[in-house]
């Protein structure tokens, strides 16, 4: 009635387990419905989950299992590194699969069961991890907005010691709206960066059987000590994404990735500054050179010169 695309499976599978799931899922074919199951959990599957909220397990120094509720592993590890080995890409309850072997994994940039908010009005905190990477972006938009620290925690285990003033409801959260205007600016900027995104679903929206062969590589700049820029590449026309997180503008030079971005050597490209609107430069074999702000992120898309 609704139309909805799918669910998401509160509890699943550590606590719900897949019966019901699957006996929701099977009923739903039975009305000629497909729709996605989205466990909460990190999950085997089982042919009834199709993706699951929480991505992120590992084993700690102690060989106990741990997840990463929320997703900023990106801004401390190398991207591309871990996207091939599928580092950390696990299910809770088969730590014996090869990790990032899956078709399909989000990128949970915020969740009403964590306190550690990191988007923050940042462009490579969601853009570089979550809308442009090889991954499906989860992103609990309210959560960021209103939430009290802790309340999760004070609210469900510690109500009868730590009263919680009624602003501070989890459903129904209270919206400071006079914020609007202050933030339209990176609301209009995440607009566009989601608009990329569907533009180019050739590059963006391809899963492969498996994660870890995601359409992504390296790309080398001049500036080799901050974050690394990597280029999502399909059918001879590749996008790069360039962070500069630094606190100023920094002119970089950028090196296009023919090989590894399956372009043809020879041929005359164009670069397009995507954010920008506006032709970057024409290259055959090499590199250009792009100013990108403090803490923002550059999207140029290679593409044959007509």
């Amino acid at each position: 009635m609704t139309g909805v695309d799918g669910f998401r499976c509160d509890c699943a599978p550590n606590y719900s387990g897949f019966g019901p799931f699957e006996t929701a899922k099977k009923r739903m074919r039975s009305f000629g419905r497909k729709v996605v199951f989205m466990a909460e959990w990190t999950s085997s599957g089982k042919n009834v989950f199709d993706l699951d909220q929480l991505t992120f397990c590992f084993t700690d120094a102690k060989g106990k299992r741990r997840t990463h509720w929320v997703g900023d592993v990106y801004l401390k590890k190398n991207i591309v590194d871990m996207v091939r080995s599928g580092e950390e890409l696990r299910a809770w309850d088969d730590m014996e699969r090869e990790p990032g072997t899956k078709r399909f994994y989000t990128y949970m940039l915020s969740c009403h069961d964590s306190d550690h908010y990191i988007v923050k009005g940042s462009p490579i905190t969601i853009g570089y991890q979550a809308i442009f990477a090889p991954f499906i972006p989860l992103w609990y938009v309210g959560e960021e907005w209103d939430n009290a620290p802790r309340f999760f925690v004070d609210y469900f285990y510690r109500r009868d010691k730590h009263p919680v003033p009624k602003k501070w409801r989890l459903y129904g959260n209270v919206i400071d709206w006079a914020q609007k205007e202050e933030n339209r600016d990176f609301f209009e900027l995440v607009k566009k960066m989601i608009r990329i995104r569907r533009q180019h679903p050739e590059i963006f929206e391809y899963f492969p059987g498996s994660h870890r062969d995601s359409n992504i590589c390296k790309v080398a700049t001049d500036r080799p000590g901050l974050l690394q820029a990597y280029a999502r590449f399909r059918n001879g026309r590749a996008v790069l994404i360039v962070p500069n997180n630094t606190e100023k503008a920094e002119r970089f030079r950028i090196t296009i990735p023919f090989r590894e971005a399956e372009l043809a050597a020879g041929k005359t490209y164009r670069v397009t500054d995507l954010l920008e609107d506006r032709t970057a430069a024409e290259v055959r074999n090499g590199s250009f050179e792009a100013e990108i702000a403090a803490g923002q992120l550059g999207v140029f898309l290679v593409a044959p010169a007509e």
